[in-house]
């Protein structure tokens, strides 16, 4: 039988968002970004609309469904934590874009012709481009360690046992695992559907700065604290993501973090292979959730400076910013491990 291996949870992390996407001048003539998806997609995509986005995509009525309902969960969240914060923004009075890819290879070829972008589908689930203001995924049904699983469980099927009562024993095991593919399948979607939204969000209410202050860790440590696979249920930086938990405190006890100086520079993903990815993701949502929970009015400050503080020249004051915000980073580091290790998020 497959275990579910986290590997198949790693091979799918939402993906970069790209600082500066490279569009082709020529189609800056089409301005709205829905005709400029459309002029780049195949045939195929149907257009649906919920309150605040429009949909493009060639999956199932089920899959567009699904991915709206949590695409407008993530703006009631994102607006509730703004909020929280003391960062009130006003949110977007025009239907944002979300495309979704029912095929890994559609999904590559739209990146690389309209953000200029060549990408792994294996290792780049979906994005967020600031340029075109457009998230866009493929589904999770197409990643290569879950139709891996899926013809492994086939295989399985197709070779019961001679024995009846093991056959049917067989027979059970193979329904378990292919209705836990299943919801794997759908938390995954859950999971990059808010991931996404959330840079798309925070871009489009100017919650994040425009001038370049967000490094890598503070994009994706706000976006991490967002995933969740039920979004029935409140989520963000108060609540846990037990994926992201789960990396980090493997990354601590087995000293692979980042220094947090050197965390705080990371711009974008050139040079970083996968494996370190997922540690930098892990580490930037455990930073993010515990300046909300301990640091949270500096929080506030810190962001708000960033976009309006015009003395802050980036990247070049990067690490001025969040000194001007925390205090020297070396003495914040100390309390930060201090708490993970003694497992603050767990004491109830």
């Amino acid at each position: 039988m497959i275990p579910l291996l986290l590997g198949i949870l790693l091979a799918l992390a939402p993906g970069p968002t790209p600082s500066t996407p490279g569009i082709d001048p020529a189609q800056e003539a089409v301005t709205s970004p829905v005709e400029k998806a459309r002029s780049l997609l195949p045939e195929g995509f149907s257009e649906h609309q919920t309150r605040h986005w429009v949909i493009l995509s060639d999956a199932r009525w089920d899959t567009i469904e699904h991915v709206g309902r949590h695409l407008e969960a993530t703006l009631h969240q994102f607006s509730r934590v703004c909020r929280l914060l003391g960062a009130t923004r006003p949110m977007p009075t025009e239907r944002m874009l979300c495309i979704v890819f029912s095929e890994a290879e559609a999904f590559r070829d739209f990146a690389s012709a309209g953000d200029g972008l060549e990408i792994e589908p294996e290792h780049i689930g979906g994005y967020f481009s600031p340029s075109a203001e457009w998230i866009l995924f493929y589904e999770p049904r197409g990643l290569p360690g879950l139709e891996s699983a899926r013809r492994e469980l086939d295989e399985d099927e197709a070779s019961p046992p001679d024995d009846e009562e093991q056959a049917r024993e067989h027979e059970r095991r193979i329904n378990e695992h292919r209705d836990a593919l299943d919801d794997l399948e759908t938390g995954l979607r859950t999971s990059l559907a808010v991931h996404e939204a959330t840079h798309q969000l925070a871009w489009i209410t100017e919650f994040t700065d425009h001038r370049g202050g967000w490094n890598l860790w503070l994009h994706e440590g706000f976006a991490t604290c967002f995933e969740t696979h039920d979004t029935s249920r409140a989520f963000g930086p108060t609540h846990e993501s037990p994926f992201r938990r789960d990396q980090f405190v493997k990354a601590m006890n087995e000293s692979t973090l980042l220094p947090l100086e050197e965390l705080l520079v990371i711009r974008d993903f050139d040079g970083i292979d996968p494996e370190r990815l997922n540690v930098i993701y892990a580490q930037s949502y455990a930073v993010v959730r515990w300046l909300w929970r301990f640091r949270r009015t500096q929080l506030n400050g810190y962001i708000r400076s960033l976009r309006e503080n015009p003395d802050y020249v980036f990247p070049r004051d990067q690490l001025k910013a969040f000194e001007d915000a925390f205090g020297p980073i070396d003495r914040l580091e100390r309390r930060w491990l201090r708490d993970e290790e003694d497992a603050w998020w767990d004491r109830g």
